[in-house]
């Protein structure tokens, strides 16, 4: 049975819209990645984006605090496949793409990658 998508943790839906930006500014899939960063009390889900090249840089976003018991692999994999399958509507995604942190500090987020040496297209990232 499908869960909704107000019952994953804030951290996955910060991950896929994260994943989403860098999609939408053209970077192939093939070169997101999702990461679990160890910490204390809790984990951080980190979305990285993998440079091509010889310089083979990394642009890091953290999406967000996840517990250390979660199985954060079959947590993301499930989720992206509600997303390829259709169990979230268009209108669902979209919310959580309008209310992202990606999105509300997308000027930001841009200048960083520019600086980091990342190629950004000009279709954006609205």
């Amino acid at each position: 049975m499908s869960r909704g998508i107000g019952e994953y943790a804030q951290a996955y839906l910060e991950a896929w819209a994260a994943h989403e930006a860098f999609r939408r500014l053209g970077f192939p899939a093939g070169t997101i990645f999702v990461h679990k960063n160890p910490a204390p009390d809790h984990d951080l889900l980190v979305v990285i984006l993998h440079g091509r090249g010889p310089e083979q840089k990394r642009f890091a976003v953290t999406a967000g605090p996840v517990p250390v018991e979660d199985d954060w692999q079959k947590e993301w994999t499930e989720f992206g496949e509600s997303v390829r399958s259709g169990v979230f509507t268009e209108e669902e995604l979209q919310a959580v793409w309008e209310y992202s942190w990606v999105k509300a500090n997308s000027v930001d987020l841009l200048k960083s990658m520019l600086a980091k040496g990342f190629p950004i297209g000009l279709k954006g990232i609205n």
